[in-house]
């Protein structure tokens, strides 16, 4: 009986540290597949990656808190992005702007305004 109990416990306890290291493994993988797919440029994918990191036990939590941290470097690059986009579109709006601008009649009462309209 007490053999059998010491037995059971050993077990359990290498049981326990099995599945506490494949969690860890497991988090630290996704984690690496996340940081990839931000290199190759993959940020939605990058992104969904990360949310699938498991958020409970204590290793993953070490993987929890780099994943968020590249969230933030993903979310800032894709702004970086977007910016560049943006500013490479005002150059033909501001000729397109340049050449309308004429047809317009600029309004402006000196009186009770500091900038009229069109």
């Amino acid at each position: 009986m007490k053999h059998t109990f010491l037995l059971l416990c050993a077990v359990s306890l290498l049981a326990l540290g099995t599945f506490s290291c494949n969690r860890r493994s497991k988090s630290e993988l996704l984690y690496r597949r996340a940081e990839s797919a931000f290199q190759a440029k993959e940020y939605q994918r990058a992104q969904r990656i990360i949310d699938s990191i498991p958020t409970g036990g204590f290793y993953s939590s070490e993987w929890s808190h780099k994943g968020i941290i590249l969230n933030q470097r993903i979310t800032l690059e894709e702004n970086r992005r977007n910016l560049a986009y943006i500013d490479s579109l005002l150059p033909p709006l501001y000729k397109i702007r340049k050449a309308l601008l004429p047809m317009f009649r600029y309004v402006q009462d000196s009186l009770y305004q500091d900038e009229g309209y069109y």
